[in-house]
């Protein structure tokens, strides 16, 4: 019998990662299905919380960082303790996704025999369309995208600490969004070698064997880039498969940190701009890692 481990990363959000735990639960035998949740040093307590609701339960396992490792770090915890407890297919996902249908694991395994994929990547359904957070762009961003980023993000920080930096970036939004194109994404098709959302990642064998986990620099974005960067460097293969579909509620461990709006963009600039650093860095390396 083949085994998925799903290692959901936790961070303050209770009945998310429940919801999530059920859909699991719903959707997969108890035979194939083995689950670990990573609380990330949640401020609230709702990792203790979930460790006491699952102490009875022998298919949920509760691990409790001692401190907010940040994203990549915090779910290479989970990764490893499942490849450890031998699985044959690990599935990273965040606690606000749901699982949608039964022929998950069957649609997995047999995408595997047809490519040998290191990353599978489903449709990702949001709470409003078009559904696009899949597939990504078929190649990775310059160097100079990159510095320019970097530059940007600065300049939002600075704005920031001014207090004009969202009324700076609705203005830039408006000119953007006339200079870019409006073509829409072909979602419903099969694609292979493509960046993945990271909301929702399936590694398979061929992955496990070479890692243990994704890239640990960041704490906060461009996880998907940098796991692009791995599998391009080493000649592995992604997949979006759009017949496979989950739900992504987005964005609610990053809302619910309890701080006001303008620390908590301050926040993500910071790490946009230490993230787009760090790419950078590994857009200069030439080694499979």
């Amino acid at each position: 019998m083949t085994k998925f481990s799903f290692v959901i990363l936790h961070y303050n959000t209770f009945t998310d990662t429940i919801e999530c735990i059920d859909s699991i639960k719903k959707y997969i035998s108890a035979r194939s299905r083995d689950i670990i949740v990573v609380d990330n040093c949640s401020p609230d307590s709702s990792g203790s919380l979930l460790k006491l609701k699952y102490a009875e339960d022998d298919e949920v396992q509760v691990l409790m960082n001692s401190e907010n490792l940040g994203f990549a770090r915090g779910n290479n915890v989970g990764f490893k303790y499942a490849k450890e407890r031998g699985a044959d297919f690990i599935v990273m996902l965040n606690n606000d996704t749901l699982l949608l249908d039964n022929s998950f694991c069957y649609q997995v395994e047999n995408e595997y025999k047809l490519s040998h994929f290191a990353v599978l990547g489903p449709m990702v359904i949001t709470p409003t369309p078009p559904y696009d957070s899949n597939p990504g762009r078929n190649q990775l961003p310059s160097k100079g995208y990159c510095r320019r980023q970097i530059v940007r993000y600065c300049i939002y920080a600075l704005m920031n600490w001014l207090g004009v930096d969202m009324c700076i970036r609705s203005i830039m939004c408006r000119i953007t969004h006339k200079k870019s194109s409006t073509k829409a994404k072909e979602i419903n098709k099969r694609v292979e070698n493509v960046q993945l959302h990271g909301c929702f990642w399936i590694f398979s064998p061929n992955y496990i064997e070479q890692f243990d986990g994704i890239n640990a620099r960041t704490f906060l974005y461009h996880e998907e880039e940098l796991l692009f960067l791995r599998l391009k460097k080493c000649g592995l293969k992604s997949v979006y498969l759009p017949t496979l579909k989950i739900y992504h509620k987005e964005d609610r461990a990053t809302n619910s940190i309890k701080i006001s709006n303008r620390k908590r963009q301050m926040f993500v600039y910071k790490h946009l701009i230490l993230s787009h650093r760090i790419l950078l860095d590994e857009l200069s390396g030439r080694d499979c890692k």
